[in-house]
């Protein structure tokens, strides 16, 4: 029974120290995601605790359950940083640099971690209590996770690293690995200063000055800070490219006459050129302050330098009315300002939802056409008072000015803008119906087109209702030619008439 007795103890301690093993692979397990995957703890392992030796920070012996533990292969090059990296997340009050004296850490869950130091030697040894079946399970279903998240980690094109509290890198992924390896920045630079802020920086990769522009991102833990880097060259060039290009449109867009005032997606002012201060007599600093559209045309309002809306309460509603337009390229008015100053307004659209207010000021154009007009209105009204039929064609035969006797005559309907409607061969059917075939109207045609000779000249022709008239045929300036009809009857009794009353004068 005694015996029997024996045998029992005996087998709960060898299953205790099956037990005691598995827990300290549990606890490690749990912490290497950034190393290989290595097999699951076996039975010739179990019991024992882990042993490490390290001669000037370089492992020279290592137990097997160190090796699974760490997650490295035995020919593999460890180094402190790799011990610190396996140890530290369950016993964080490891420093990240080699420890001067011996020191004894426990882990939260009753681990003990004792490391001891003899000059260049170091010894470590960490103690586990004991684990049960769900532990191991636990542990084997983690691996084949961490095996997933540390492939995702190390194919990550931009650089994640884990730094600890005391600044130093306990992980990190190969992009980072190769970008410190050639910027050869500290690591307080390569980390943001603030929690989750995002920060650009600038890395030189080579010594020669070539470049990479990165945004930091820093997530506080408890045991350090995770760090993210996103790779922006891209964004950066972009970036260059068009400041460079809205520099260059501003230069070029200063020297031209017109005003330009650009509103981007938002309706703010993005671009504005020197025409338009000028034109406006807005302030430079109201300008550069970036004032959204409404405010933009209040303010031109406000100035009088646009035209005053006849109804104030539905000004915002006239201002919508005027952005729809500009949006799809229908807006272009005239404006006329109670300083006598003319302006016209165009709107265009622009990529990205923006809009473009084009100010060009025809004062001198509209004053120019004012006069122009004047000009020829008393020209035209001068020349209603000359009794003859006068008519006048351009050297490509069309009809440009008549007067009203000469409309009388042929009953010709012609106003400004019928003028072009009007050509020699339409009044050569209507003089040839009025007076009968004749063989000067092929001259007359000839010498209206430029093809006989430009001489002044003149020929008698009957006018079926009003008799006799002399057509006279004179070139004038420009290649046009004045056709002149006198009533040759008419003159001789209107002539008569003007005798008389001028003998009713004298008699009174």
């Amino acid at each position: 029974m005694k015996k029997g007795k024996n045998i029992l103890e005996l087998t709960f301690s060898v299953l205790a120290a099956i037990l005691a093993g598995a827990s300290i692979a549990v606890g490690l397990l749990l912490f290497s995601i950034s190393r290989p995957k290595t097999d699951v703890l076996t039975k010739k392992e179990q019991g024992r605790s882990i042993r490490i030796v390290l001669m000037k920070g370089t492992v020279t012996d290592i137990s097997d359950l160190g090796l699974i533990a760490l997650g490295l292969a035995a020919d593999n090059d460890i180094k402190w940083r790799d011990v610190h990296t396996a140890l530290s997340a369950r016993f964080p009050e490891l420093l990240s640099t080699p420890p001067d004296a011996s020191v004894l850490l426990t882990s939260d869950d009753g681990a003990t971690l004792e490391i001891t130091v003899q000059n260049d030697l170091m010894q470590i040894e960490m103690r586990d209590a004991g684990a049960h079946a769900a532990d191991r399970h636990r542990v084997i279903r983690l691996q084949h996770e961490a095996e997933l998240l540390r492939a995702a980690l190390n194919s990550a094109p931009d650089p994640i690293w884990f730094a600890s509290k005391d600044g130093g890198v306990s992980w990190s992924n190969p992009a980072y690995q190769s970008l410190s390896s050639h910027s050869g920045l500290p690591v307080c630079i390569m980390q943001s200063s603030s929690p989750n802020e995002v920060r650009r920086i600038r890395v030189n990769e080579t010594e020669e000055g070539s470049r990479r522009w990165f945004d930091l991102r820093s997530v506080p833990h408890e045991n350090g800070t995770l760090n993210y880097a996103t790779d922006v060259e891209s964004v950066v060039q972009a970036e260059i490219a068009q400041r460079n290009f809205v520099q260059t449109l501003s230069k070029t867009f200063a020297h031209l006459p017109i005003g330009l005032a650009i509103f981007d997606r938002d309706r703010q002012l993005a671009l504005f050129n020197p025409a338009l201060i000028d034109l406006t007599a807005l302030p430079a600093q109201f300008m550069t302050s970036r004032p959204n559209l409404l405010t933009f045309f209040d303010t031109l309002r406000e100035a009088r330098m646009m035209p005053e809306p006849k109804n104030y309460s539905s000004w915002r509603e006239q201002l919508a009315v005027l952005v729809r337009a500009a949006c799809d390229d229908r807006y272009s008015e005239t404006w006329t300002l109670p300083s006598g100053l003319t302006y016209k307004v165009t709107g265009r659209p622009h990529p990205d939802g923006a809009i473009a207010f084009l100010i060009e000021d025809i004062s001198a154009e509209i004053s120019l056409t004012r006069r122009f007009r004047a000009e020829l209105s008393q020209s035209q009204a001068a020349l209603d008072t000359v009794d003859d039929a006068i008519a006048v064609f351009s050297h490509l035969g069309v009809l440009t000015m008549s007067n009203q006797a000469y409309r009388n005559s042929w009953g010709t309907d012609a106003t400004d803008a019928g003028f072009l409607d009007i050509n020699i061969v339409d009044e050569l059917r209507r003089w040839q119906a009025a007076c009968g075939p004749s063989p000067i109207w092929v001259e007359l045609r000839n010498q209206v087109m430029g093809e006989g000779n430009r001489t002044a000249w003149s020929a008698i022709i009957q006018h079926m209702r009003l008799g006799q008239y002399n057509c006279c045929i004179m070139p004038i300036i420009g290649g046009d030619t004045l056709l002149r009809f006198r009533c040759i009857e008419q003159s001789v009794g209107v002539m008569n008439e003007r005798v008389k009353d001028l003998k009713a004068v004298q008699v009174v």
